[in-house]
């Protein structure tokens, strides 16, 4: 939803970085309502109600306009019509407001809602609110779960024009930056619907942008209509920034997540304990002096290295060889498990800790287990606070600084594109995955960061970062979260947990010494 029909400030929040989705409960608490949209449509039933009444829908306004907020491309209408709907399993009549959009840089990723994890390249928003109120922000204001009833339209890419879109795709042009508007040439609202009308998904949500009122009666209609590649492409090339801003920011991938994450705690109860990872990490935390790190068999060369695509994230696994790690102010010796990969969609989010605020695209994970228990599992099933120790790595952007280790893996990446693919790589040593000074660092007490969440886990975070080119970025965006053979498929993308509460924990800054100290 449009950023000027909400209260929250526009320049307060943005899609990625330190001020996207998984930032708003900081600028808005409706934000972690408990009735969020969007939703993932699967769940729920098809609404067969009674047929809508679309009234001025088939009427051409005198006059359309169009502007870049920043956030999306709107459109409004000029007042000499009135559209209006009302009937549809509505319990009033609601009158337009405004329409706008949210696209994907990519085809398979744009829209809000999705159907059965299905997203689509973009979906439009018709804006109406509740007749008995004078306007659009007095309904909002009002708090009533009905005060607003949005369309929602899915759009894939087809062979042909949508001509309607193409009225405002021809001056895109004209609102290519942020505060940017122009007069269009105007079109009717109804041929911006579905042709078919009568199958529609119906729940109570809110706003999709902050300040993420539950006010809203949504309706998304099952049926999808079509667009050209070609318009689609004109929509990424809209920014988000004013003109003199450098670099100028994309406004592609303007969609709020669907928020699967807020029901881990219906799986595991410990999704919702005090210690939870990620967290926010800061340059200014408890400094203290903790013992050097001890790498065993980290240069040591695998025998087999396989890399497997398990839906989620990208593994590594190795036979051959036993890295261990102590030192680093940790008790014990603990033995390398595995390591993985969170990333995000764009170069501004992925990582799952956060650090002085901003958030890296890429953060590696090397899992152990102390060395006391015979795996993973039992190490894990025991509850001992420090039964595991987990390495993270953020890894930043630098195309002039490929990491060759990482071309051994994403060099291989197409080979487990789909879900429940595996393949060997070549061996390279561990070690050259983590920085080359592990001199400071991050320590605290946390948990795994996915479901059962178990709050096993003595956090190391390095402070120098990792690096990798966007080439290799990409290659690990453009594996997927499907099976080859579904006949829809989803990147795996955002694949990293919100940051959790500290609830009073301390966090320390480490520094490698001989005269450190053993902290956890």
């Amino acid at each position: 939803m449009l950023s000027f029909i909400t209260n929250a400030k526009s320049a307060d929040w943005s899609y990625g970085g330190n001020s996207g989705p998984d930032f708003w409960c900081q600028i808005s608490s409706g934000c972690c309502g408990q009735r969020q949209s969007p939703v993932d449509l699967n769940l729920l039933k098809i609404s067969v109600k009674s047929a809508f009444q679309f009234v001025a829908y088939d009427q051409m306004p005198a006059s359309a306009t169009m502007v870049n907020n920043g956030h999306s491309i709107a459109v409004t209408f000029s007042s000499d019509i009135v559209p209006r709907i009302h009937d549809g399993g509505l319990n009033s009549t609601y009158f337009f407001h405004s329409l706008h959009m949210h696209w994907g840089s990519q085809n398979n990723r744009g829209s809000e809602h999705t159907f059965a994890r299905r997203s689509f390249p973009m979906e439009m928003h018709l804006v109406h609110y509740n007749a008995k109120f004078a306007s659009l922000g007095a309904a909002i204001q009002s708090r009533e779960s009905d005060a607003l009833a949005v369309l929602g339209v899915m759009f894939e890419v087809g062979l042909t024009s949508h001509p309607s879109l193409g009225k405002m795709t021809a001056r895109m042009g004209s609102v290519q930056y942020n505060g940017q508007s122009t007069s269009i040439e105007s079109f009717s609202l109804g041929s911006m619907l579905p042709s078919s009308r009568a199958l529609f998904y119906r729940y109570a949500g809110s706003l999709t942008t902050p300040s993420c009122d539950e006010v809203v009666a949504w309706t998304v209609f099952m049926a999808t209509t079509t667009m050209s590649s070609q318009q689609l492409e004109s929509l990424r090339q809209v920014y988000a920034s004013n003109r003199d801003e450098e670099p100028p920011i994309e406004m592609s991938d303007n969609y709020r997540p669907v928020h699967n994450q807020k029901k881990w705690c219906e799986i595991s109860d410990s999704c919702c304990g005090k210690y939870q990872s990620p967290i926010e990490l800061w340059d200014n935390e408890r400094k203290t002096q903790m013992t050097p790190f001890v790498f065993i068999n980290y240069s040591v060369l695998p025998k087999t290295v396989a890399i497997e695509n398990n839906g989620h994230t990208i593994t590594l696994t190795f036979t051959g060889v036993t890295p261990k790690i102590s030192g680093g102010g940790l008790r014990h010796t603990y033995i390398l498990s595995s390591l993985h990969f969170h990333w995000g969609v764009n170069n501004y989010q992925g990582a799952e800790h956060i650090l002085n605020n901003r958030q890296a695209p890429m953060e590696l994970h090397m899992v152990h287990y102390k060395s006391k228990f015979s795996n993973l599992t039992e190490a894990i099933s025991s509850g001992e606070k420090d039964a595991l120790a987990v390495l993270g790595v953020l890894y930043w952007i630098d195309n002039r600084n490929s990491n060759p280790s990482l071309d051994q893996i994403t060099s291989r990446l197409r080979y487990v594109k789909y879900n429940g693919q595996s393949t060997q790589i070549k061996s390279f040593s561990l070690r050259k995955l983590i920085p080359a000074s592990t001199t400071y660092f991050f320590r605290y007490w946390g948990s795994l960061t996915t479901p059962t969440c178990d709050e096993v886990v003595v956090w190391t975070v390095f402070r120098e970062p990792g690096f990798l080119t966007n080439a290799q970025m990409n290659a690990f965006r453009a594996t997927y979260s499907t099976g080859e053979n579904e006949a829809a498929t989803e990147t795996i993308a955002n694949n990293y947990r919100q940051v959790q509460r500290l609830n009073r924990r301390t966090v320390y800054q480490g520094k490698e010494s001989r005269y450190g100290h053993y902290h956890y």
